[in-house]
C-alpha cells in the first residue's frame, strides 16, 4: 500500500539556505563564499583548471621596418583539486519524537539543525587548512584547503611564533607584485590579529561590515585589507591573505539532510555536503607560515 510515508521516505531536504547564513562568525571563509555567489557546479569528483601566466618579454621594442617580433607563448599549468564529502547522522527514537517535550516543538529537526551546525564547522575548517589525498580502502578523498591552494613562490617562512612587521609587508608586496591586491581579506587567528595591531606602519582606516559583523579595514603601502578572525587558524600557524574575486566553492552535492530507510523503533537522517575549493590564480593568495 502506497501512502504519503512513502513518498517521504529517502527524500532529501535541501539545507543550502540554512547553511549559508547560520554562524558566519566561526564559519567566515564558507559563509563569505555561500552569500556572495561563489558557488559553481562541480561536474566531477576531481577538479581540474588550466592557470595561465603572462609572459612579460612577449612584446618587444623593435626598428623602424622591421619584420614582426618572433612569437612568445604564455606558459600554462594544469590545477587540480579533489572534492570531499562530509556527512554525519541525526537519529531520535520513535518514543522521543512521540513525547512532548518543553521548548522543542520537533526533536528530530532540533537534531539535524545540530548536524548542521557541525557540518558548516568542518567544512569551514577543511576548506581552510585541508590536504589533498586520494582515497584509500578505509578513507574517501581529502581536499586541499585554501592554505594549500596558494602558489610556492607566495609563501613565506617566518622566523617565529608570531609575525614580524617586515613578513606581513612582505606577504602583501606578494600580492601587489602579482597584480591581485585590489581586493584583499587577510584570515588569520585572534592572536595574531592583537600582534598586527601593533605594527606602526599599518595604519587603521575604518570598520568594515563583512557577513554582518564589524571587522577592521587597514591601509598599507600595498593596498587596504579586511581583517578577519578565522577559528580555524588557531592552530594552523598561518596567516594567509586572498584576493576573493578569484575563490570559487565547487559543489558537487549541495547541503542536504536524506531520509534513511526505517530498520527499527527510531527515525534518522544523514546531513551531507561535497565539494572543494578553487583558487582561480594561485598567486592571488600568499601566506606566512609561522614556527
Amino acid at each position: 500500500m502506497y501512502t504519503m510515508n512513502n513518498n517521504a521516505q529517502n527524500q532529501s531536504l535541501d539545507l543550502s539556505k540554512e547553511i549559508a547564513i547560520l554562524n558566519p562568525k566561526r564559519t567566515p571563509l564558507l559563509s563569505y563564499l555561500l552569500q556572495n555567489g561563489k558557488v559553481t557546479k562541480a561536474e566531477s569528483n576531481i577538479i581540474n583548471w588550466y592557470e595561465e601566466t603572462l609572459n612579460t618579454n612577449a612584446i618587444k621594442t623593435i626598428q623602424e621596418g622591421a619584420n614582426a617580433p618572433a612569437e612568445t607563448e604564455d606558459s600554462t599549468a594544469l590545477l587540480t583539486n579533489f572534492t570531499e564529502l562530509f556527512a554525519g547522522t541525526a537519529k531520535v527514537s520513535n518514543t522521543a519524537q512521540a513525547s512532548t517535550i518543553v521548548g522543542v516543538d520537533d526533536l528530530m529537526a532540533r537534531e539535524v539543525s545540530k548536524k548542521l551546525t557541525l557540518l558548516k564547522y568542518k567544512m569551514n575548517d577543511i576548506l581552510m587548512t585541508g590536504t589533498k589525498a586520494a582515497k584509500t580502502e578505509t578513507e574517501g578523498q581529502k581536499t586541499n584547503g585554501l592554505l594549500n591552494l596558494v602558489n610556492d613562490s607566495n609563501v613565506i617562512t617566518a622566523k617565529a611564533a608570531n609575525v614580524a612587521v617586515d613578513e606581513f609587508e612582505a606577504m602583501l608586496k606578494i600580492m601587489y607584485d602579482s597584480s591581485t591586491n585590489d581586493n584583499m581579506i587577510c584570515f588569520c587567528s585572534d592572536v595574531q590579529k592583537q600582534v598586527i595591531n601593533k605594527f606602526y606602519n599599518v595604519s587603521f582606516m575604518a570598520k568594515d561590515e563583512f557577513l554582518g559583523f564589524v571587522c577592521d579595514r587597514y591601509h598599507t603601502d600595498y593596498g587596504d585589507v579586511t581583517f578577519v578572525l578565522e577559528p580555524s587558524l588557531a592552530n594552523a600557524k598561518s596567516i594567509i591573505v586572498v584576493n576573493p574575486d578569484y575563490l570559487e566553492l565547487k559543489e558537487l552535492q549541495p547541503a542536504q539532510a536524506i531520509d534513511l530507510a526505517v530498520t527499527g523503533d527510531s527515525i534518522a537522517k544523514m546531513v551531507k555536503w561535497e565539494g572543494c575549493l578553487k583558487l582561480a590564480n594561485s598567486k592571488a593568495a600568499a601566506k606566512i607560515v609561522l614556527l
